[in-house]
């Protein structure tokens, strides 16, 4: 087997909502054979991965896969379960996987589920297939495979490409409220929220945490002074940059001191309780390791238990205990021997990756175990607690437990304090106290003083060295407060004038040194604490970006379908403007801004729409949502607000594995499907396969109001859906209308929409009535549509759609001859072009046509037969990007089609667009022309060759010659179609004044 290629899907795909990967295999000489022809492979199989056997494939029971082995299936299907099997093997727990035929023998595409915050670009799914298909082919050597290195390389890749928990939790409470979320690359970073409500997200540290904090809280000693200034208690300490300094500053503040990196963080390159010059030195030599400057800070020791509290937008919002890592004797084994049974635990994993982290016996830790006479290699008695660390940080191994509904107001307010002093929004308080639940000194009459309270003390509160504890004293069990001593904030802390009221447990007031401030704390104490209540800080960040009731989307509407979808796209978009909404556009043309042109490209896939959704400037977003990024990327966006689909035909089938009309319904139908619960769909009446996407179970799920528009007077999808009181788009007597609940209100004039003639550009009215049931469902006024409309002139608001040009006439023609510049590209279009051309001009048209090489053969024949029905002569040029077809074969191809269909036809063949509007325009001799092109540039070169100028601007509303849309009708037939009580138009009724509220 050949791994050829492999694709990631991160939106909402045609599989599942969740992202996926797609690799395409080559089986080669496995091509036609299957697992039966292979006596005992599923049984070695099953003996090499044992988890195999529970899982169900399409039997929906443990064993499916090993039943369907046993009779037998080929080994794209069999590469895929392996795969799956292999990632939960490495930590990654996926469940969903297809395998699917790639249009040959021996080709197939396996989809396996992806984790929803993997990176885009991780190398983990191939990694995956690539060994299960080197477990196939040593099983069907007859040999064990060895997996135990590719998936122990694997298994690290998933541990270091997860979120970390504090970025997981924020996730997954984002999640929670509804607000969408993505990933940005690889790193911890978030994207949450669209457009003008899009924010960031870093671990604890958002796109509003202020510069000027975190560097405050980076560089120690000044956190210090800035803390100090504003009348906080923190260790006296100096600068030291050699060891001779630190042995200077060890003399002047007096041992015990901590000697630490001025830039540290995470509690590493630490030394606690240094009494001596020797110790000093090694302190210093240790700190400044890890400092990257040569700069340490030298401090006095603080003793006390050390505690972590959390400040989110100025409020506690949890604290914990933490305390050093420890292991508790058995009497039989090593300290080295418990520690790796600690490290064992799943929850331990490197760095940051599990809410605890492995326990490294490195210097410091062999420094501390030597001071209380141990070693790895000593074997306490049972029941003996030993620390490895004088300080408790989760990073160094530490644990902690949750004291939040134990700590005192006074404690609380020093940190609300201390965190505004810096001026962070999260930020994470390192104390040390006896006791988190125990008032504060100087804090006792807080509320009868004018100016605030006063806060504790200078250096000398922290502590002499005869307050220095021995190791036990770093926050070791014993000094964790029992129940007794919890009790609400308000009971420790509660005060009345010139009387402290202490705890239930009658605590005495204390020094309370901060330690250290901390940007971008890490939350896993308070997620996961070993001990005590799990808290939701996660959700308290989450409020602080966006608080109860803040909005974190824009409306988003997403436009499908095989034509028209860039017209619609382009008048949604204007009404949009029109109404004062700043608008992010996508479309094949590229990405658009405000109505400028940010970035030029086929743009109507998710690259785009995330493009668009990350624009903090974007105040609505529509986007254009072709079939082939659907199929290649999903969608760029969870869900919408309103998804349109203009209509569904033959068109681009036998690529990316669409070979029939119905599984391109089924592509196109995703935008639909994925839209927000009590959303829009907008669809066409009059296509029935467009028609039917409401019944769909994956649609009706959301319950969404469906909105009808429709070209056919006495549409019967029409008429129903008026009898149930629901949204329907049409038109009425030469005017668009809206009806709902048995009323009608008039939105414009056929007659006053560019491009339209009247009514007698078809295409163009229906996209007009698709764009503005879109509009209605987001709340648009019909004035804002109307206005927005009749300016929606088609060579400045739809290049290269349906723009007529005046060709200047020679001495021999009567007339300047009409050039109607398209891009339709399949039969559907070209009936509906040619349609709109015989009726507006007279004569004999003629047609400049392109047509891309990507199509199936029968497709270029059914658009060949569709230009043969509406034009006498035709003039053909090859596109400069051929699709892999051969020099001239298109060009005969349509040639063939044409004469087939139309014999007698008048064909000719150009070079290229310039050549072939000439021939065309010459041909036509003052009648009108088609001119289809592949790049609008080159046209527009062609078209200024000739001395094009814009068709008169009157002409594009009202028409030339012809009639009017209805006017062939049956005048009753009319009626009915059309019936209903109008509203603001001139139709008289005893209920005209029950007017349909603007805002429906």
């Amino acid at each position: 087997m050949r791994l050829e290629l492999i694709r990631h899907l991160s939106g909402p795909n045609i599989f599942t909502a969740a992202p996926v990967s797609i690799a395409r295999l080559e089986l080669d000489e496995l091509t036609g054979r299957e697992t039966a022809d292979f006596p005992g492979f599923a049984e070695r199989l099953a003996m090499a991965l044992p988890g195999l056997r529970d899982h169900h494939c399409a039997a929906g029971r443990p064993g499916g896969f090993i039943d369907a082995m046993s009779a037998g299936t080929y080994f794209g299907h069999v590469t895929e379960h392996i795969a799956l099997e292999l990632s939960a093997m490495a930590g990654r727990e996926v469940h969903l996987g297809r395998t699917m035929w790639a249009g040959a023998d021996g080709r197939y595409d396996v989809m396996t589920e992806c984790p929803q915050d993997e990176p885009t670009d991780s190398a983990v799914p191939a990694e995956l297939i690539r060994l299960a298909m080197t477990v196939v082919k040593d099983l069907l050597a007859k040999q064990r495979p060895d997996l135990t290195v590719d998936l122990a390389t694997i298994a690290r890749t998933v541990e270091r490409e997860r979120l970390g928990p504090s970025t997981a939790a924020i996730a997954t409470a984002a999640r929670r409220r509804g607000i969408p979320v993505r990933r940005v690359g690889g790193r911890s970073m978030l994207r949450l929220g669209y457009g003008c409500h899009r924010r960031l997200i870093s671990a604890a540290m958002t796109d509003q945490t202020s510069a000027l904090g975190v560097d405050i809280a980076g560089d120690k000693m000044l956190a210090k002074q800035v803390l100090a200034r504003a009348g906080i208690a923190v260790p006296d300490g100096m600068v030291a940059l050699s060891a001779a300094e630190a042995v200077t500053a060890l003399e002047q503040l007096g041992a015990p001191v901590v000697i630490k990196p001025r830039n540290g963080n995470h509690g590493k390159y630490v030394t606690i309780g240094v009494t001596s010059p020797v110790e000093a030195e090694q302190g210093y030599r240790r700190a400044a390791a890890g400092s990257g400057s040569g700069a340490v800070i030298v401090e006095s020791y603080a003793p006390g238990t050390d505690y972590r509290v959390l400040v989110v937008d100025g409020q506690v919002v949890a604290a914990a205990e933490l305390r050093p890592p420890s292991v508790t004797g058995d009497g039989m084994r090593t300290i080295g021997d418990l520690v790796a049974e600690l490290n064992a635990d799943p929850r331990r994993g490197e760095g940051h990756s599990r809410v605890l982290t492995k326990i490294t016996v490195d210097d410091a830790a062999l420094d501390h175990l030597a001071a209380c006479g141990l070693e790895p290699g000593s074997v306490p008695v049972a029941g003996q607690v030993v620390t490895l660390r004088r300080n408790g940080n989760l990073s160094t191994g530490g644990t902690s437990e949750d004291v939040t509904d134990r700590i005192h107001a006074d404690v609380a307010e020093l940190c609300r304090r201390a965190a505004g002093a810096v001026g962070l929004d999260i930020c994470g308080i390192d104390l040390r106290l006896a006791e988190v639940s125990a008032p504060l000194l100087g804090w006792q009459q807080a509320d009868c003083l004018d100016d605030g309270p006063q806060q504790a003390g200078g250096p000398q509160q922290a502590g002499g060295p005869q307050q220095a504890g021995g190791p036990q004293q770093a926050g070791g069990p014993q000094q964790a407060g029992g129940p007794q001593q919890a009790g609400d904030p308000q009971q420790a802390g509660s005060q009345e004038c010139g009387q402290q009221v202490y705890g239930r447990a009658g605590h005495e007031p204390q020094a309370g040194t901060v330690i250290e401030i901390n940007a971008c704390p890490g939350l896993r104490m308070h997620l996961a604490p070993a001990e005590g209540t799990p808290r939701d800080v996660a959700g308290a960040i989450v409020d602080l970006l966006y608080p109860p009731g803040a909005l974190s989307r824009i409306p988003i509407i997403a436009v499908t379908g095989t034509n028209g979808k860039t017209t619609t796209v382009r008048m949604i978009a204007h009404i949009l403007r029109q109404a004062g909404l700043r608008t992010g556009l996508t479309s094949t043309d590229g990405v658009f801004v405000g109505g400028r042109l940010v970035h030029l490209a086929d743009a109507s896939g998710p690259r785009s729409a995330e493009m668009v959704l990350d624009d903090t400037t974007v105040e609505a977003a529509v986007l254009e949502t072709a079939r082939g990024g659907i199929i290649r990327a999903g969608l760029g966006y969870d869900q919408a607000d309103v998804a349109v689909i203009t209509n569904i035909s033959a068109d681009h089938l036998g690529v990316d594995g669409v070979d029939d009309l119905d599984e391109l319904i089924n592509v196109k139908a995703l935008v639909a499907e994925e839209i927000r619960d009590g959303g829009s769909v907008v669809l066409n009446a009059d296509d029935p396969a467009t028609a039917a996407l409401a019944d769909r179970p994956a649609v009706r799920k959301h319950a969404p109001m469906i909105r009808y528009f429709s070209l056919s007077p006495g549409s019967p999808v029409i008429a129903r859906h008026k009898r149930a009181g629901g949204f329907c788009y049409e038109v009425c007597d030469g005017v668009l209308t809206e009806t709902v609940g048995g009323r009608r209100r008039t939105i414009l004039s056929t007659t006053e929409l560019p491009g339209a003639f009247g009514g007698r550009a078809r295409h163009v009215v229906a996209n007009a009535l698709a764009a503005a049931a879109a509009c209605r469902a987001a709340g648009i006024a019909v004035k804002d549509i109307a206005e927005a409309l009749s300016t929606f002139t088609p060579r400045q608001a739809n290049p290269g759609r349906g723009n007529i040009y005046a060709v200047a006439a020679p001495a021999t023609w009567a007339a300047a001859s009409p050039v109607v510049l398209d891009y339709g590209h399949n039969a559907a279009a070209l009936h509906a072009v040619g349609e709109m051309i015989s009726s507006v001009w007279e004569g004999e048209p003629a047609a400049a046509i392109t047509l891309p090489g990507d199509r199936r053969d029968d497709l270029v024949t059914q658009t060949a037969e569709a230009i043969a029905a509406w034009f006498s002569r035709v003039v053909i040029y090859e596109d400069q990007d051929r699709r892999g077809r051969a020099p001239g074969e298109m060009r005969e191809l349509i040639a063939a089609a044409l004469r087939q269909a139309r014999p007698g036809i008048d064909v000719a063949f150009a070079e290229g667009p310039h050549d072939a509007l000439r021939a065309a325009v010459d041909g036509a001799a003052g009648g009108p022309v088609l001119f289809l092109y592949e790049k609008l540039a080159l046209a527009h070169k062609a078209l200024d060759a000739l001395g094009a100028t814009p068709w008169p601007a009157e002409d594009l509303q009202a028409g030339l010659e012809g009639q009017s849309l209805l006017e062939d009708l049956d005048s009753e037939l009319a009626g009915d179609a059309c019936e209903g009580v109008a509203v603001g138009s001139e139709v008289t009724s005893a209920f005209t004044s029950a007017a349909i509220p603007d805002s429906s």
